[in-house]
């Protein structure tokens, strides 16, 4: 009769990363023959990268922009915060992505930062740096109630708007290029105060765009990369 038996664990190295673990069978036969396998256990460490961007900085008109963070400890001490189990490298911050909003009241830059540590964790985040008293391409009257999401953002052109918190049943969404041209624009009827609207614009340029909704006399806008 066959048996078969664990013969135990090896512990081959570990590091902030991972730990790596050899682990050997053996089945002998009624003939005495042995037989053995290794089976090889990595156990990653599940810790992950968390970035939260400093807050929001607002600058007049004419004033000078602030310039990005060129380091994880530039941007820590901005009032960023990173932690992380792993080794991190602190040159590995940058900037992912920049663009301008010249919808939005005020104009807003949003700057996009992303570190990788030792493990190949990774993490993003957004700072926001308004720009007050800019002269808008369009006027917004804010609904403080309305609610809006756009996902997924960046997309290829496919996204979905979803909105809460709508008054009026006619509602109109208009979307704009960055150069304030009308691209596409819908009227809709809200339910219940809530839409949901499934958008293509596949057939525009990649680029940054801008979706405003319009209930009643109020509206909002929000931007969206279409790469």
């Amino acid at each position: 009769e066959s048996s078969f038996q664990w013969d135990g664990d090896k512990i081959n190295g570990s590091n902030n990363c991972e730990e790596f673990i050899t682990r050997k069978y053996s089945i002998t036969n009624e003939n005495g023959d042995i037989a053995t396998c290794e089976q090889q256990i990595i156990i990653i460490n599940p810790a992950v990268s968390a970035l939260t961007c400093p807050p929001a900085i607002s600058v007049q008109e004419g004033e000078n922009i602030p310039d990005g963070y060129n380091s994880l400890n530039e941007f820590i001490t901005g009032g960023g915060i990173f932690s992380n189990m792993c080794e991190t490298n602190y040159d590995g911050l940058y900037i992912f992505s920049e663009y301008k909003d010249t919808i939005l009241t005020p104009n807003v830059i949003e700057r996009t930062y992303t570190v990788t540590d030792a493990c190949k964790n990774f993490d993003l985040c957004h700072q926001e740096i308004r720009i007050e008293n800019t002269t808008q391409s369009f006027d917004n009257n804010w609904n403080e109630n309305l609610r809006i999401k756009i996902f997924p953002n960046p997309n290829k052109g496919k996204f979905s708007v979803e909105a809460e918190g709508l008054v009026n049943k006619d509602i109109i969404i208009t979307i704009y290029n960055s150069n304030g041209k009308n691209v596409l624009q819908d009227n809709l009827i809200n339910i219940n105060g809530r839409l949901k609207k499934d958008m293509n614009l596949t057939e525009v340029a990649a680029g940054v765009y801008y979706i405003k909704i319009k209930d009643g006399s109020k509206s909002d806008t929000q931007s969206i990369i279409i790469e």
